[in-house]
């Protein structure tokens, strides 16, 4: 009797355990957005980005690109999209194909509704077979594969339930549009009527689906009222659900968007969620339709002549009066198209500078900024020259390539304008009001010189191929007489890597590897040494990494290693989200435009607030105050260093980031 009570109360206590052990099943559930398909992943408690970067093979930083709504960590309840990556997928011979599919070219009117009727065969096996597949979006052409076998499969019962089951997880992702399976019988006007939406509206938001009217079974994307954004949706700004270009810029032959500021009405760039509270802001692009000021243009630079611009604008300059009572005028020129082709980094660029601006605002600084589009041309850059908001800008940021940015500097240069070169070193040499934000590559490593002490045991690492030799040759002078240059096998592990400690010294590994599964294997075999060491009873010696800022962007090595082994490297910008000011930048951002922030956001909130704000504070003598950092930026150092007596200012201060083995990163 005691045996048998005593086997019960083992099965009451354990079998809570044992569900909790159940491993967790990839979703069933597939929606296509933009032409990639995504897993749509409702979160429960417990999980984790690691547990959820095992279940679909991918890792922390994808799942966060990809849903701003985890900014603040992950929460049960929320609906994410995770890629859905297909590496292990054979691909087949045409022979094969032929046996295993039917070819349906899709025709004027046909939908993924139609054709699953047709074939009897469900929604989620032509998603799966035919990578990319859209149920909301078919192009007439468009040719699928029907796999044989399971024609005759699916029910139209079963496809109606599926169609449902799909327009939910869209809705479930999207935080300002609800989407409609369109039902029999129904007309614009009767949707009209039952939404409460204006046909005109549908038909601007379904513009391909309506081509040819409405159709059994389509599915219709519907704006939300303003202000009624989704709790818990996830969609990015500019990949919406099916693509949707809302929330970014769609540079056109004319103005796009108009807002209103503190100063009167100016035209920008805008979707849902701008922000319009950053003054006046205005967006041109590069067409000689605009206001000019031809007597105000130098008579000694005329636009359009090749050769006219000298290849620096050297020299001590004289700066222009600013009025610092008046709104600071900002010229914003930027890439942001190049011919056919949209460049979303730069859109990105720009509306972290609306948001330093924003945050000014709220300070007491107003601004009046104007965008420009210059493509990736010389000539049309000297056409926005002839701007009058390019003429009158108190401060100009960008071109950001090398033969776009010399004709600017020298009209900068002749107007007494300060000019920002916001994301590389020019190539040239730029005189007293021209600035650099992009560190010197001279000073990569400077900060590291710590690391390379005469009293550590400095271990300079290579595998036996794919070294980084940029970073051994500009680390040489920087190493002490005693370093050891030693070469890791493959295979070679703690075993190996403990033969090069000095348990006397603090030992420091220059990794130079390039390669992410042998850079894991020495990581990993340094690390076994210390957990031999432990195991063993003996100390376990002081151990640092010196490694490459590429490590960081690698998708399958283990994290953990950085924190465990005290890694350091430098970089030309790093924001750690884990950071507080970071964080609140991230919060705004996503508010604002619905997606996480590129390091492109972030520079372009620095370069802004860092340059307006000093101009604000200090009028013609801001660049005496620019290293002060009296306005807090994000975590990135700056510290601008003039190049001779009369040169340009460039940034040589380049961030090191400390991986700390109490799992801290520190910024220095």
């Amino acid at each position: 009797m005691r045996r048998a009570l005593l086997f019960w109360v083992f099965i009451l206590v354990t079998t809570p355990v044992l569900q909790a052990q159940q491993p967790a099943e990839r979703s069933s559930s597939r929606v296509t957005i933009a032409g990639e398909t995504f897993y749509v992943h409702t979160v429960k408690p417990g999980e984790t980005f690691y547990s959820l970067g095992k279940l679909y093979d991918t890792d922390e930083e994808t799942i966060r690109a990809r849903n701003p709504i985890v900014i603040d960590g992950l929460r049960p309840g929320q609906v994410l999209k995770i890629p859905i990556v297909n590496g292990n997928k054979k691909t087949l011979s045409a022979r094969k194909m032929n046996k295993l599919f039917d070819t349906h070219v899709v025709n004027q009117g046909e939908t993924a509704y139609s054709i699953s009727k047709r074939y009897g065969i469900s929604l989620a096996t032509l998603m799966e077979d035919n990578p990319g597949f859209d149920p909301a979006h078919l192009s007439i052409g468009q040719k699928v594969n029907v796999r044989i076998e399971s024609q005759g499969e699916a029910s139209g019962a079963e496809i109606e339930q599926e169609l449902d089951t799909y327009k939910e997880a869209l809705d479930n992702l999207s935080p300002r549009f609800t989407h409609h399976v369109v039902e029999k019988g129904e007309t614009l006007y009767s949707l009209s009527k039952s939404t409460g939406l204006p046909i005109d509206t549908i038909t601007k938001y379904n513009a391909t689906e309506l081509r040819d009217g409405l159709k059994l079974g389509s599915i219709l994307k519907l704006p939300l009222p303003p202000g009624a954004v989704k709790a818990g949706a996830g969609a990015t700004a500019g990949s919406d659900v099916h693509g949707d270009t809302s929330g970014s810029l769609v540079v056109g032959s004319g103005v796009a968007g108009r807002v209103s500021g503190d100063h009167g009405t100016g035209t920008a760039p805008q979707g849902p969620g701008w922000p319009s509270a950053t003054g006046e802001q205005r967006y041109t692009e590069t067409a000689g339709n605009q206001a000019v000021d031809p007597a105000g243009f130098p008579a000694s630079y005329p636009a359009a002549v090749p050769g006219a611009y000298p290849s620096s604008a050297g020299g001590a300059v004289r700066m222009k009066q600013i009025d610092i009572t008046a709104p600071i005028r900002v010229a914003v020129l930027l890439p942001l198209r190049v011919g056919s082709s949209s460049d979303r980094r730069y859109l990105e660029f720009y509306q972290g500078v609306l948001l330093a601006l924003d945050e000014l605002k709220s300070t007491g600084v107003s601004t009046q900024v104007d965008l420009f589009n210059t493509g990736r041309s010389e000539a049309e850059v000297r056409d926005l020259l002839r701007q009058n908001a390019v003429q009158q800008a108190d401060l100009i940021i960008g071109p950001v390539y090398d033969d776009c940015f010399a004709p600017v500097a020298v009209f900068a240069a002749e107007r007494g304008i300060p000019v920002v070169s916001p994301l590389a070193s020019m190539n040239f040499a730029g005189g007293s009001l021209m600035f650099e934000a992009a560190p010197l590559q001279s000073a990569k490593y400077a900060k590291l010189q710590d690391e390379f002490s005469p009293s550590n045991n400095v271990v300079v690492v290579s595998a036996t191929s794919n070294n980084d030799a940029e970073m051994l040759g500009e680390i040489n002078s920087l190493l002490p007489a005693s370093a050891r240059k030693v070469t890791y096998t493959k295979g070679g592990g703690g075993p190996l890597v403990e033969g090069w400690l000095n348990m006397d010294k603090e030992n420091v590994f220059v990794v130079l590897s390039e390669n992410e599964q042998m850079t894991e294997e020495i990581l990993a075999s340094i690390s076994s040494v210390q957990n031999s060491r432990i195991s063993r009873g003996l100390p376990s010696p002081s151990i640092k990494v010196v490694g490459s800022s590429r490590w960081a962007r690698f998708q399958n090595l283990d994290k953990n290693l950085f924190f465990k082994l005290n890694l350091r490297y430098t970089t030309n910008y790093h924001a750690d989200r884990g950071n507080e000011r970071v964080a609140n930048f991230d919060r705004r951002y996503v508010a604002a435009f619905s997606s996480l922030p590129s390091m492109y956001a972030y520079r372009g909130y620095d370069v802004a607030k860092l340059f307006v704000g000093a101009i604000k504070l200090h009028g013609n003598e801001f660049v005496s105050y620019l290293n002060d950092r009296e306005l807090p930026l994000l975590q990135t150092p700056y510290r601008f260093v003039q190049q001779g007596s009369d040169g340009k200012y460039s940034n040589n201060d380049w961030a090191k980031v400390c991986y700390n083995s109490n799992y801290t990163i520190d910024v220095q």
